[in-house]
């Protein structure tokens, strides 16, 4: 079952992140300006934030099988769609569509903490998190795909495997034999918590930062360091597979000794990285800051989604759609930042500098949060 659901999470997280990946072929055909990249790339971030909270909600309520079919088949015909794309509004509601996948997370987080018991849960949603690596695969595979085909072969492709995905959840997924549903009480209870929004706040840096540089990082080294698309893509690939696999060991570390104690070295060391990269440095020392970010956010998002099953047990997909929700606001506000900065000063600075920021304010949000 884990493994089903973690499929389904990568497949709908390559969706999700489809147009960041083409953006530079994007702003070359329609001659985009740097803030219109930058929403371009906020668009779907800015919907997956949105939908995370209610779908967590119904998914706890009624069930996760039928809401992250319907989310799978929505992002099926985006995918669709985007054969068909003429101009900047029509990959404006293609994005919004695509963006929908974003909630994934909070269903399929649902199945995990109903699965697995807390000692294991860790591990468990770190596993589940492998699903990111649907970033990794599209940053490479779409730009591949539109040198082949064109817009008709990313479509093409994108909707059968998304088809193939609804087909086996449909079919396969399970909820654990009686289970309790929760109540609408438990779910504003867990929404009203301390505990719950510091935990959100702390996954704006780790999360919205991975989400953030899957993409937009390679609108960023086209323009900074002349890559072509296809190169860039490969950049981008490595940061997305490393940050993913790291993701596990951020969770089995907590398991072990805490997701508090880890989230202690990792924000401080985030802070130092995105201040790196806001100096602009050579292409190959640039390239390993990027990837040693990529190790740290990992470790970041498997320690945060490791206290959220530790601290709500009996509402796992609605807090990991707030935490979601909320943190996705990280993805959404770099771009944007990134794109006005570069529009008013050609530098790409803002941008890693509010990753610094944000990092240390996670830093201490982290020592003197409550549990609950």
């Amino acid at each position: 079952m884990l493994l089903l659901v973690t499929a389904a999470y990568a497949a709908s997280f390559a969706a999700w992140t489809l147009v960041g990946a083409l953006a530079p072929i994007f702003a070359a055909t329609w001659a985009l300006s740097a803030t219109q990249v930058g929403w371009l790339v906020a668009v779907p971030v800015a919907v997956g934030a949105l939908a995370r909270l209610p779908i967590g909600m119904l998914a706890d309520r009624f069930g996760a099988r039928g809401v992250l079919c319907a989310l799978v088949l929505v992002q099926m015909a985006a995918a669709m769609m985007m054969s068909d794309a003429t101009d900047y509004a029509g990959l404006l509601v293609i994005a919004a569509l695509l963006g929908l996948g974003g909630g994934t997370f909070a269903a399929g987080a649902q199945f995990v903490g109903r699965w697995f018991p807390q000692g294991a849960a860790g591990l468990a949603f770190g596993v589940f998190g492998l699903g990111n690596a649907g970033a990794a695969l599209t940053a490479w595979l779409a730009p591949v795909l539109w040198d082949l085909g064109g817009s008709r072969a990313v479509a093409g492709v994108y909707a059968a495997a998304l088809a193939v995905m609804a087909i086996a959840l449909y079919g396969f997924a399970r909820v654990p034999a009686g289970l309790r549903v929760a109540h609408a009480r438990d779910l504003r209870g867990a929404l009203t918590t301390a505990g719950a929004w510091q935990l959100s706040f702390l996954y704006v840096i780790s999360f919205g930062g991975f989400l953030a540089l899957s993409v937009h990082l390679a609108t960023v080294l086209v323009d900074v360091y002349a890559l072509s698309p296809a190169q860039a893509g490969r950049h981008v690939a490595a940061f997305a597979v490393i940050g993913t696999l790291a993701r596990p060991v951020g969770g089995l570390l907590s398991d072990r000794w805490g997701g508090r104690r880890l989230l202690h070295g990792v924000f401080p060391l985030v802070t130092v990285l995105a201040l790196a990269l806001a100096m602009e440095p050579a292409h190959l020392t640039g390239t390993t800051i990027i990837l040693l970010l990529g190790v740290m956010l990992g470790l970041g998002n498997g320690a945060v989604t490791q206290l959220v099953a530790e601290q709500f047990p009996t509402a796992v997909g609605t807090v990991n759609g707030l935490v979601g929700a909320v943190g996705s606001l990280g993805g959404l506000l770099l771009p944007v930042a990134q794109g006005i900065g570069q529009d008013l000063t050609g530098s790409y600075v803002f941008g890693f500098l509010l990753l610094a920021v944000l990092a240390q304010g996670g830093f201490l949000v982290n020592i003197f949060r409550r549990s609950r």
